[in-house]
């Protein structure tokens, strides 16, 4: 329960940083995908229900916040993290190559999502070239950051992983038997 709400609450940060923060950065109309990101990052740290329940509910907040059909985002993060999920069995997110990786595959879908519902709820589609323009640049402007983003949040857990790992080690090392 409380892990629902506090990322209920982030998303509904996110969504408010996506409306205030990312116009200074925008760069010809396309914006990095704030929620996309936290979606990438929480995939790797939780298991596969979590994960799916972190996406309905980043959906969720992006569907309160925008003009969109009421589901329509949480249905697209949602399956978009479920492919994700998927897909990160075979690519390493360790490297920045892998999180720039996962993050532009994961934009991207959730981009032709949204671009294969809207004409379902009877939304505007506008100019098939302007369509991909966005949905391409959205999608390699947030796998730009992706590694920033990694470095940020997971920096300040890398001493704890390096002092487990250093236990794992010492603990594990094999004493060669003393003959008497």
């Amino acid at each position: 329960m409380i892990f629902g709400l506090k990322w209920f609450g982030i998303g509904i940060l996110l969504t408010i940083a996506e409306s205030v923060l990312m116009p200074a950065i925008d760069l010809a109309g396309i914006r990095p995908d704030l929620l996309m990101l936290a979606l990438v990052l929480i995939s790797g740290e939780t298991s596969f229900s979590r994960t799916l329940l972190v996406a309905f509910l980043l959906g969720v907040t992006r569907d309160m916040f925008s003009l969109s059909a009421p589901g329509m985002s949480a249905f697209a993060l949602t399956l978009t993290a479920f492919l994700l999920l998927k897909a990160e069995e075979y690519v390493l997110a360790e490297t920045w190559t892998g999180q720039c990786a996962i993050a532009f595959a994961g934009t991207l879908i959730y981009g032709i999502m949204i671009i294969l519902l809207k004409p379902l709820l009877h939304y505007e589609l506008g100019s098939p070239v302007a369509l991909v323009a966005t949905v391409l640049g959205s999608s390699l402007y947030t796998a730009a950051l992706a590694p920033c983003v990694y470095i940020v949040v997971r920096r300040p857990q890398a001493l704890p992983y390096l002092r487990l790992k250093l236990k794992h080690i010492t603990e594990h090392e094999t004493i060669p038997e003393i003959k008497t």
